[in-house]
């Protein structure tokens, strides 16, 4: 969509460019990415871990090469924006880590 625009998704992240969207659409996505939307840093890191556990299933061995990963596409991520993520992307990685964290303390939940 940022290009369909003709913007650069780089130059959006770092200010350079500017998106255009209606008064309802950007309501739309501010409830998206508010606490308890469906793209909130809750919910998109528990997809992440819903995923990661999927990949690793009954072999805790995977879990560090699930969480590399994981951190890979973080990174490239970055890379893609300029060199840094919004607040909200690194606040669902630090979501997802702590989740990994929890993982390797507790093991992996059942459910």
């Amino acid at each position: 969509m940022v290009e369909q625009q003709g913007l650069n998704l780089a130059k959006v992240a770092a200010g350079e460019q500017q998106l255009n969207a209606d008064p309802a659409t950007i309501e739309a996505a501010k409830a998206a990415i508010a606490d308890g939307g469906e793209f909130s840093v809750e919910k998109t890191a528990e997809r992440i871990l819903g995923f990661a556990k999927a990949m690793i299933g009954a072999d805790p061995s995977r879990m560090e090469s699930m969480r590399a990963a994981v951190e890979k596409g973080f990174q490239e991520a970055q890379d893609m924006l300029g060199g840094s993520l919004p607040d909200i992307s690194q606040e669902t990685r630090d979501a997802v880590r702590a989740g990994f964290d929890r993982w390797e303390k507790d093991g992996m939940p059942a459910d």
